[in-house]
């Protein structure tokens, strides 16, 4: 079993953004680190250019990469805690991209936390979702995300080199790891 965090800090007056910290036993080790979500503008192989017609979609943030707030030092509020599987963290790190366009006060972050949680079979705290709407703490949470975007039309929505291969739930072999 592995240690999940689900994590917030504020973005803008009462909304916040949400993560996931996850901490597996040691030979689990690369099932470890941050899921996030946010703009594929965010990431950090997006090569795709910001157009009105073709606005940056809802995806996840590659790994390694961390979205920071700007304005103010983050609180990194504990908002629930999991147990997980071996088999939900290699889930959870699995790479999205939706093909809903990202809005502040719409389809989310907050919306592909919610997502990303029910597929691995867990989810949101109570508090969180009854903080779901505008301009409350989890705008975003009310909104159901569409299809994502099959490996192949990822190019189209700037992110050419496609999804990350998501970590296994097979231990870490000496070696596998990149020093």
């Amino acid at each position: 079993m592995c240690a999940c965090e689900l994590r917030s800090w504020v973005v803008a007056g009462r909304g916040r953004h949400m993560y996931l910290e996850i901490d597996c036993p040691d030979e689990f080790d690369h099932l470890d680190g941050v899921v996030e979500f946010g703009s594929a503008m965010q990431r950090s192989d997006w090569r795709g250019r910001w157009e009105r017609e073709n606005m940056p979609r809802v995806a996840k943030i590659n790994r390694g990469v961390r979205i920071e707030p700007v304005l103010v030092e983050a609180d990194n509020r504990l908002e629930a805690e999991y147990a997980v599987t071996l088999e939900q963290a290699s889930e959870l790190h699995r790479d999205r991209l939706w093909e809903d366009v990202y809005r502040l006060l719409g389809p989310n972050s907050t919306s592909a936390m919610l997502r990303a949680l029910s597929e691995a079979k867990l989810a949101l705290p109570e508090h969180v979702l009854a903080e779901g709407r505008p301009f409350a703490s989890f705008p975003g949470a009310e909104f159901e995300l569409g299809e994502e975007a099959v490996a192949e039309r990822w190019g189209e929505f700037g992110l050419p080199d496609g999804p990350e291969e998501a970590p296994t739930p097979a231990p870490e072999r000496v070696g596998d790891h990149e020093e």
